[in-house]
Formats: structure tokens, sequence, C-alpha cells
């Protein structure tokens, strides 16, 4: 024989993870070759004799077979032929089977393996896989060797065959189940280094297996901080007298270096000194627990410093957990007993006591008054589930005594306040003044109601009402009630700045931005800023400047002419009309969105005609505050009350004021200036003969001047003092208008 064997050598393999079975059967083939190697020195043939050897040749049952050189088969054993699936070995010579030891191979390959056993004189531990008669397969373990016969320079070929492929399956499905066990497994070696590890292995750690198997040691992968711990545990658990926890949690790192934390159970494999290994990554579920522990701190910390009571009682009453708050509150840790008597000193459930409805899954918040201190108390009451089913009933009191008492002084307050909401309405009816705005009609009284709850406003308001009959008094009023009081109240008479001017007025302009500006000049919207931009006679801004004003006013800004600082002033726009604006949307002279914009909170004035009951306190106001006429009631003759209340007033109370004042200053009653005219005609310009003969005594130049007022005041009237449309009737340009206004002093008439 080639080689030595001994059981020293059979050990070793025995180490290798070879079981005693395998070794005592190869022993017996190796003694076969024995015996078949002496029968061939003493007679120089291949089977020459029956010997022993021979017996044992036929009787084994591991497959024996004697290959040529050239890997022919030259003789083989009835065991290796019923491996193959034949009958005799005789059937099998005859048919020249052909196995070729070195299947699956490329031929280069196969003469590599050839050279090799030619080489070393074998090639053992093969495993390979075969094909019976009927074409099922097989796997067998094959050994093979050299044989020289010290006579001759021939050589022939030694196969060993044994049929492992109930073990085959047996190892595949361990492999399998290896391979899907559901967690990460690997086997450790003595020295630590992992010999073999499943996919969910490598998944986790980040690893090609081939990197892993038979080179990276287990305590590469654990933190550094737990290592001593794995260690220690490796070397007790190959210790006989040691002991080491089969389960236990440890950290890890992946390729990557990312911690995780991993449950492992380790087992050592009987009769060697491996181990085997599986573990399951916790990271998230040792994060969710420590979140849940640090909320339960959290929790715990915000019960104990929760200003207010919290308790948790069963179906019976009866408390199982308070909070310190509470504690002291009680002055004792009541848990044990009912909570009608911890918390309130009563001997039966409270009257109030809604446990009932919370145990059938009600939530339920009331507030109650204790007997005990006589405070009030905010108890929200809910249920704890379990199951679905209620199990415990969790309660959060707060003391709101300090509540309760401010409401008790609100309500007392609230009834005190309607009572003299009462009075003031009824004071209201009878009231004939608000400010400077006077009279006791029931238009007016609603008036009066408006202004405080538009002064309470920040929104938009736009007055409607013919010309004369005070709005501009109802915007001072309405400007004085808001918190902006103490800011400017600017006035914009719209329809009196000239077309070119009015972009320059309304948004100032920087020195040099035209011809004539040697100054920074501040425009309208400036000037209001923080307070009221009063716009009068609103219909009558071009479309224009309508978009420039409606983005200032909604929070656009604008800059002044010749500059480019984007300003956003504070402003409250209250404007007035005495003209049918959605009529003036339709003809396309005001925009629909800055008429929305403006018309948020809508007020009417009535005119006067419409109130005549308050012309004698119109009368008594003009005479003795504002003309200083104390004594008036001297100066009115018998019936000129009736007919002041008498005539149609188209002027309304700017013309009340006029003809009084005219009235007190000249002893004459007169209407526009034109004395002798009587106040009962409804059109006092129907008399022309009373004009002509009160003119015909002056100069011409006089006379027409004097006509020339008369005739544009008239206009102004009948047009409730419209300026565009008087010009319109008296057929000249509007500047022209205004010039002559100017002229004759109309502007405050």
């Amino acid at each position: 024989m080639t080689r030595e064997y001994d059981w020293y050598t059979m050990a070793a393999r025995l180490n290798r993870g070879e079981t005693l079975a395998m070794l005592k059967t190869r022993t017996k083939i190796f003694e076969l070759k024995c015996i078949m190697e002496t029968q061939r020195q003493g007679s120089g043939t291949l089977l020459d004799g029956r010997k022993e050897g021979v017996g044992f040749f036929e009787d084994s049952t591991m497959g024996v077979v004697i290959v040529s050189k050239e890997g022919k088969i030259v003789a083989l054993n009835p065991a290796c032929a019923r491996i193959f699936g034949y009958d005799s070995p005789e059937y099998c010579l005859e048919n020249d089977l052909n196995i070729d030891w070195f299947v699956n191979l490329d031929p280069g390959a196969r003469r590599e393996r050839v050279n090799l056993v030619l080489e070393t004189g074998h090639l053992e531990n093969i495993e390979k896989e075969f094909r019976k008669k009927d074409g099922s397969a097989f796997y067998a373990h094959v050994n093979i060797f050299l044989i020289r016969p010290c006579d001759s320079r021939d050589y022939y070929f030694e196969a060993y065959l044994v049929d492992i492929t109930q073990r085959k399956q047996v190892e595949q499905e361990l492999q399998c189940l290896f391979e899907n066990t559901g967690t990460a497994t690997f086997v450790v070696e003595d020295d630590m280094t992992i010999s073999k590890a499943n996919g969910q292995f490598t998944a986790t750690f980040g690893y090609p297996r081939a990197m892993v198997e038979g080179t990276m040691k287990w305590s590469e992968f654990i933190h550094p901080d737990d290592l001593d711990m794995m260690k220690g545990y490796h070397r007790a658990r190959r210790e006989p007298s040691a002991r080491a926890p089969r389960e236990y949690e440890c950290r890890a790192l992946s390729s990557q270096g990312v911690e995780k934390y991993i449950s492992i159970k380790v087992g050592m494999i009987p009769e060697t000194s491996k181990s085997i290994v599986s573990y399951m990554d916790i990271t998230s579920l040792k994060n969710t627990a420590m979140a849940l522990a640090d909320n339960e701190a959290r929790l715990a910390s915000l019960v104990d410093a929760f200003n207010g009571f919290i308790y948790v009682s069963s179906s019976d009453y009866t408390i199982e957990f308070m909070n310190n708050a509470l504690i002291e509150r009680t002055g004792y840790n009541g848990r044990g007993g009912h909570c009608y008597k911890v918390l309130h000193n009563l001997d039966a459930p409270c009257p109030w006591c809604v446990s009932d409805r919370v145990f059938q899954g009600e939530s339920i918040a009331q507030e109650v008054k204790s007997p005990k201190d006589g405070r009030w108390y905010y108890s929200l009451n809910s249920p704890e589930f379990k199951e679905n089913r209620v199990v415990r009933k969790r309660a959060t009191v707060i003391d709101i005594t300090a509540r309760k008492r401010a409401e008790e002084k609100l309500l007392e307050q609230k009834s005190r306040l309607e009572q003299e909401n009462l009075q003031l309405k009824k004071a209201m009816k009878s009231r004939c003044r608000f400010g400077n705005i006077v009279g006791k009609s029931p238009s007016m009284q609603n008036v009066y109601g408006f202004i405080p709850m538009a002064g309470a406003s920040h929104a938009s308001v736009i007055v409607h009402g013919e010309s004369g009959t005070g709005k501009e008094l109802v915007a001072r009023a309405i400007h004085d009630m808001s918190h902006r009081q103490g800011q400017p109240f600017i006035t914009v008479n719209c329809g009196a700045i000239p077309e070119q001017l009015i972009e320059s007025e309304f948004f100032g302009y920087r020195k040099g931005a035209f011809s004539g500006a040697d100054r920074d000049k501040k425009g309208f919207l400036d000037m209001a800023d923080k307070g009221t931009l009063f716009l009068d006679e609103v219909g009558d801004i071009g479309l224009k400047l309508q978009v420039k004003l409606l983005r200032a006013i909604e929070g656009g800004g604008y800059s002044p002419v010749g500059g480019n600082q984007l300003i956003r002033p504070d402003i409250r726009i209250v404007a007035a009309t005495n003209r049918n604006l959605p009529d003036l949307i339709e003809k396309g002279l005001i925009r629909s969105d800055f008429y929305f914009r403006l018309n948020v909170l809508p007020i009417h004035l009535p005119s006067l005609r419409m109130r005549k009951e308050d012309i004698p306190l119109l009368v008594a106001y003009f005479c003795r505050e504002k003309f200083k006429f104390p004594d008036f009631d001297d100066r009115f003759p018998e019936g000129l009350m009736d007919k002041l209340m008498a005539y149609h007033w188209p002027g309304n109370v700017r013309e009340l004021q006029n003809v009084l004042y005219r009235y007190l200053t000249l002893g004459k009653l007169d209407i526009s200036g034109q004395p002798g005219i009587d106040i009962l005609k409804n059109h006092p310009g129907d008399s022309p003969e009373l004009l002509t003969a009160q003119v015909s005594e002056q100069p011409l130049g006089e006379a027409v001047e004097q006509f020339e007022k008369q005739l544009i005041l008239k206009v102004l009237e009948s047009t409730c003092w419209h300026r565009v449309r008087a010009a319109a009737i008296l057929k000249i340009n509007r500047r022209t208008l205004f010039k002559k206004i100017k002229k004759y002093g109309l502007d405050g008439s």
C-alpha cells in the first residue's frame, strides 16, 4: 500500500466530524486492500486465488471497483453492482458501464484529477452523484487509491463506494431547515471562527457569506461593551465545570457600524467543541421598549407635575392609584379605600357619581362641588379597556373654584348689564342727539344704534345718503367710537380733486418726481396712518385710482409718486356717497371688487323730508349752539315753524342750516338766498319775475354775478350738491364749476 492508516488518523477524522461507523467501514476496506495487495505480490496477477481478502471483496456491503489506467472497469464486487441497480457484476462488465469517477468535469479538469491521484497516490472523501440502471440518481462517498504492483511499472485504480443518498437527503433537509429556520443561524468553532452561516445571518450584518464562513470570528460582530461578556460565555460553555446561559441579549455591529440589539440562543453540538447559535434582531423591539420606558417616565413626571388630581378606581369604587397632588390634598394615600370616602368624606357613592356609565364605555365630564371642602372641581371620567372590556375608571380632577366664582361674578355683572342695556335702549328711544348728530325720529335711532357697533369693528363702512344729510358727521362719530379715536381723521372730497393731481394727493410724492416737486409731500393715506380715511363722494374716484386704492387697502401697499419705497398704511376706510353705486358698476364707472371691499358695513342716512319731526330739534340746535342765538324763540314769528315743516328741503340739513343762518343774520326768511320766495312752494326756481325784480336796480355786472351765484346754488341743491351732475346741467366744465363755487363761497354753504 502507498499509505499507512492508523487509529491516530481515524481520531483526527473523527474530530472533523466523521462518524465512528464510517471509520469502521473504511477500516474494513483498508484491511481488504492489505489482503489483496499481499495476494498480488505473491502471485503477480490481479485476482489470482481466493483467499480471505477475496471473500471479503465478494461479501462486503461496500462497493469496490478496480479500474485500469485507461479508465475501464476491470472488476467490481456484488455490492457495487447492487448499488448501480444490476443483478450481478458480470452484467456490469459485459455492458462496460464506463463509470466516470470524475463526472461533471471538463476534460482538462479530469486530467488534473487523474494527475493528482498519480502524484499523491490517493483522492479521498469525494461525494459524487451517479446514475443507476433505471436512470435514477444517487449519491456515493468515494475514495480512490493508486495501486502499483511491486514487480511491475503498471498501475491501476481502486475505488471504494458507500451509498450516502439517504444521508445526503437528510443533509439537504437539514440545510434547508438551516437556511429557512426564520432566525439568523451559524456554527461557531472553538476559536470563535464561524464555519457555517445561513442567509439571514449575512443579511443582518451585511457581509457576503464567502467573507464570513471560515474567515471571520464571532467576536468581530459584537459591540465592544458586550465583548467580554460574550467571550466569557463562549469559554464557559466549553468547560465541563462552568455554566453559561443558553439564552441572553447583547449588542452587535453591522458592516456599516450600525448598532443592533440581538436575542441569542446557543447550544453545543454533541461530541464536538462546536456551538450552534441562532439569534433574532430585536432592535426595533428594544427601541420600542426603551421609548415606552422613557414615555412611562415622562408620563410619571407629568402626572406628578400635573396641577390637578388623578386617580384610578375599580367598579366597586376602590381606589387603585392616586397621584402626589391628590395625596397631598387628602393628607394620605387612599389606595384601597373607596373614592367617595377618600375624596369627599361620604359614606355612600356620590349623588353625582357616573361610574355606572363609565363602566359601560362612556367618557363623561362634569363639574361638582365637594361637600368635603365646599370647592368646585372639574372631573373628566374615562374608561380603561382590556380585551374590549372596561376594567377601570380613570378620573382627572381640576380645582375650578376660582373660575366658578369668577363666573358667578360675571353672571351677576351680566344680569346688571342686561338691566342697564334695557334702560339704555329705553333711553335711546327717547334720545334726541348723538354727538353733533341731532334727531329723535325712529330712523335716526337706528343710526345711533349702528354707530357704536361700527366703531367696535375694524371693517370698512360706507354711508349712503343725499347731499346735506350729515354723512361726514356720522363718519366722525364712528371714528370717535373706535379704538382709533386718538389718531388722525382725514377727510377727502373725492369729487373736488383735479384728475391730474388725484394720485399724488392720495399717495404723496417724492422731491423731484415732477416739475414743481421741490420737497417730499405726504399723501392722504400716509396722513391717515393708524387712523381713519373718510372718502366723501367715493363714486367720483376714477377706475385707475380704484385699483391702486384697493391694493393699498387690502395690504399690498403703495409707492409715492417718484419713489420706490413700498408703504403699507394701517388705515380704516369710511366712505360716503349720494349716488347709486350698483348702477355705476353696471355702467363700468365703479369696479365691483372696489365696491364690495368698501361695502362691508353699509349705513343709510334718511333725508330731512323723511324725518320732519326732527326739524324743531335741528332749529334749536343750530340757533342756540351753532349760531349762538339763545333767544331765537323771540325771533321766530308765529307760524314760521309750520312753514319750515311744510317745505320739502331738497338740500336736507345743510339747506336748513343755511336758511336759518340767513334768517338770523338778515332778518328775512328766504330759500337759496332769494328773499320773498314762498317756502311752501316746492320749486323756488319757478318765480323768475321775483328774481328779475330783485336784480333790476343793481348794476349789470353785479346783477349778473348775483344771478349766476343763485342759479349755481339752485342747480347744486336740486342735484343734492352733486357737482358733476350740476356741471352737466349748466353745460360748463367741471373745473369751471369748481372755480365759481369757490369764487362765490358756495363750498361752505
